[in-house]
């Protein structure tokens, strides 16, 4: 494997997994290691979380190798800075949300299941199967108070 390939087009993806874990997607034109480092400060990467690979064909087209891994516990209202396949050239950083979100974000929709998220607490709830049509319904609550 050399680094400087994996340089050349890295696509990566964060994405929070429940309350206190972020999941790394990212990828690849050659072959490396799925895994992710990572830490609270710029280049000490204390941390490590091993992920897998996987690839895709649809025709004619070949997907480049896709890594995921899950880092975490991570605490909240903290910046890490993390770098993906021991990459030494390039390094990523995000800031946590706060361990209590000052509103409540509800998204409902049948496509062909329901799907409720209360980003408050980070639970996803997949309701009983929907017929033919498709809805969605937005509620931001910002004051604390239940809209009806």
């Amino acid at each position: 494997m050399a680094t400087d390939k994996i340089l050349g087009k890295l696509q990566v993806h964060i994405s929070m997994v429940g309350p206190d874990k972020m999941r790394v997607t990212w990828i690849t034109d050659d072959e490396a290691p799925a895994i992710v480092e990572y830490g609270t400060t710029p280049g000490q990467y204390t941390l490590s979380a091993t992920g897998s690979t996987t690839t895709y064909s649809y025709v004619l087209y070949k997907s480049g190798n896709i890594h995921d891994a899950v880092i975490g516990p991570l605490q909240p209202n903290t910046t890490y800075y993390y770098r993906c396949s021991s990459n030494p050239k390039r390094d990523f950083s995000f800031r946590t949300p706060p361990a209590t979100l000052p509103f409540k974000f509800v998204i409902v929709g049948n496509a062909p299941y329901c799907y409720i998220f209360f980003l408050q607490e980070l639970h996803v709830n997949v309701a009983m199967p929907c017929r033919w049509h498709t809805s969605v319904y937005i509620a931001l609550d910002l004051d604390g108070e239940t809209n009806n």
